[in-house]
C-alpha cells in the first residue's frame, strides 16, 4: 500500500504496477495504528511541508519495532557545492539540491528520535544514475566511471571515519519504531 500525491505516479502505480495508492498525503489515508512493518521515503521527506508531523503519523501506523528507510539529498555535500559556486560561477547553473527542508545526519537523527524513533543508522548513497546536472559537469561519455570512482571514495570515507563523514550527495536512513 502507498501514499502519493502526484495524479501521474497514482495512475502508474495503479494502472501499470496494480498497487493499492492512495491519492494524499499519509495524514489523510487514515491508516490503522500498528499497521504497518516498514515505511519508506525515497525523497519525500525534503520536500513536504511539515516533515515533523508526517513522521509523528508514520510512527502511529507502523508496529513496534517496525522499520523506516529513507533516502535524501545531503545537505552537508550540498552546502560544500554551494559555496564554491558562489565565488566561482563557473557551472551553467548550481548543482547543489535544496528543497523546503534540508537534513544532514545530525538533523534527520535529531528528528527522528524526537519523533519516536531509535536506532537511527545514516549512511552514503551512491549517486543516482544519468543526474543531469552530474552529467552536463563531467559529460555523458565519463558519468558512468566517474560517477563509480566517486561512489567508491565516498563509501571508503564512510567506513574509514566511521560514519563521521559522508561526501555523498544523498543519506539514506534507517531507523526503527520504540
Amino acid at each position: 500500500r502507498g501514499v502519493e500525491i502526484s495524479d501521474t505516479a497514482v495512475d502508474h502505480a495503479r494502472r501499470d504496477l496494480g498497487l493499492d495508492v492512495f491519492k494524499g498525503n499519509i495524514s489523510e489515508a487514515c491508516f490503522e495504528a500498528g499497521y504497518f512493518d516498514v515505511a519508506t521515503l525515497w525523497n519525500v521527506l525534503d520536500q513536504i511541508y511539515d516533515p515533523r508531523s508526517n513522521l509523528i503519523e508514520l510512527n502511529r501506523i507502523l508496529k513496534k519495532g517496525g522499520y523506516i528507510f529513507m533516502r535524501m539529498p545531503n545537505l552537508d555535500f550540498h552546502l560544500m557545492l554551494y559555496k564554491p559556486y558562489l565565488l566561482l560561477r563557473f557551472l551553467p547553473s548550481c548543482p547543489a539540491v535544496f528543497h523546503l527542508y534540508s537534513f544532514n545526519k545530525y538533523s534527520i537523527r535529531c528528528l527522528l528520535e524526537s519523533t519516536g524513533f531509535y536506532n537511527v543508522i545514516v549512511k552514503t548513497e551512491p549517486i543516482g544514475y544519468k543526474v543531469p546536472h552530474f552529467v552536463q559537469i563531467v559529460g555523458d561519455k565519463r558519468e558512468k566511471p566517474i560517477r563509480k570512482l566517486f561512489d567508491m571514495g565516498a563509501y571508503i570515507i564512510d567506513i574509514l571515519t566511521f560514519g563521521q563523514i559522508i561526501i555523498s550527495p544523498s543519506i539514506f536512513v534507517i531507523a526503527r519504531k520504540r
